[in-house]
């Protein structure tokens, strides 16, 4: 009986030693998408281009598709965020990069509903 409940309590002190850092971990993924969400959002929202597609109001509806990649403070993520204005409903596509913490950027996409082109809100129309 006593070796029983020994090894109780060490399973229990394994399982939380492990858990600990696991769910860090994840709260921590977790932050960095949502700094890098907040990004391409405020980058929609200074966007002229995503305005003139979508309307007024621009905002993000519903869950985002998310790719991320991490070692240490740096990473890649793509996410992929319904989005919606005034006058159009569609998708932003974002693909960055993490170095020290700091993202930045490298392709922000939009394609609206119903359209099979996406227009890219970093570089200046043709």
């Amino acid at each position: 009986m006593k070796w029983l409940v020994l090894t109780a309590i060490a399973l229990v002190f394994l399982v939380t030693a492990i858990s600990i850092p696991v769910i860090r971990n994840n709260k921590r993924s977790d932050l960095r998408v949502e700094q890098l969400r907040s990004n391409a959002e405020l980058a929609m929202e200074n966007s002229h281009l995503a305005h003139a597609l979508l309307g007024e109001n621009l905002r993000t509806v519903g869950s985002a598709s998310i790719n991320l990649h991490e070692q240490g403070d740096s990473g890649t993520a793509q996410l992929n965020l319904p989005v919606s204005g005034t006058r159009n409903k569609g998708l932003l596509n974002v693909e960055a990069n993490e170095s020290g913490g700091v993202w930045k950027i490298e392709n922000l996409d939009i394609r609206v509903d119903g359209n099979s082109a996406w227009s890219s809100l970093l570089r200046p129309a043709p």
